[in-house]
C-alpha cells in the first residue's frame, strides 16, 4: 500500500503493537499506541481500526483503503483427492450451499445476527455495527482477477520466503470453480 503512493521501506519503520477487541485497548495495543503518539498510522483488521479511530476522533483521521492492493478474499482449501470422492464432495458442496444462504443474511439482515456473532467473536454489537459496512460477504464469486492477483502476491510471498516464484499455470491449477458452481447450481 505504501509503496503506491511511492514510498519505500526506508521511509518508514515498522512496529509491532497487539490487536485489541473492546475498549479500553491497553498499552502495547496498537489503538493506544496511535492515540498516545508512539506511532504515526497503523494497519490491521478490524475491531482493531476501528477501535483506534474510535480512541484518536474522526477529526484527527485519515483512512487509506485501495482493494485492488489489499483486500481479504477468504477461501476453501481441499485436495483433489477429496474432490474426486462423491460423498466428500456432496460435503464441501453443501458447506458452500450453507456459507450461500448465511452470506444473503449478512447482506440483507445483518441486525438479525449482530448478537450471535457478537458473542461467536468476542467484539460488542456497538462496533460490529460500525465495522460491518467496511467488510464485503460476497463469497459466491470468484474474483476475476483472482489468477493475476495470485501471481502478483506470490512473486512477493517468494521473495519473502527466498524461493522462485510459482509460475501462472502452476497458480491456475489451484484455482477449482467447478465446486461453487455446483453449489450455486443445485
Amino acid at each position: 500500500m505504501l509503496a503506491s503512493v511511492g514510498l519505500q521501506t526506508t521511509d518508514y519503520t515498522v512496529v509491532t503493537g497487539n490487536v485489541c477487541s473492546a475498549a479500553p485497548c491497553g498499552a502495547g495495543t496498537l489503538p493506544y499506541m496511535l492515540q498516545h503518539g508512539s506511532v504515526d498510522a497503523i494497519g490491521m483488521w478490524e475491531p482493531t481500526i476501528q477501535l483506534a479511530i474510535d480512541a484518536i476522533g474522526e477529526s484527527d483521521l485519515a483512512i487509506f483503503q485501495n482493494k485492488t492492493i489489499y483486500r481479504e478474499i477468504f477461501n476453501l482449501h481441499s485436495t483433489a483427492t477429496k474432490l474426486k470422492d462423491p460423498a466428500t464432495r456432496k460435503n464441501i458442496v453443501a458447506f458452500l450451499k450453507a456459507i450461500n444462504q448465511a452470506e444473503v443474511i449478512y447482506n440483507t439482515d445483518p441486525s438479525s445476527i449482530f448478537a450471535q456473532v457478537s458473542a461467536a467473536v468476542g467484539v460488542s454489537v456497538a462496533v460490529l455495527k460500525e465495522v460491518w459496512p467496511v467488510h464485503s460477504f460476497n463469497g459466491t464469486v470468484l474474483a476475476p482477477d483472482m489468477l493475476d492477483f495470485m501471481v502478483e502476491e506470490d512473486a512477493w510471498v517468494a521473495q519473502q520466503d527466498r524461493r522462485a516464484a510459482m509460475t501462472k499455470e502452476d497458480l491456475s491449477n489451484l484455482i477449482d470453480p467447478s465446486v461453487l458452481a455446483e453449489a450455486l447450481a443445485s
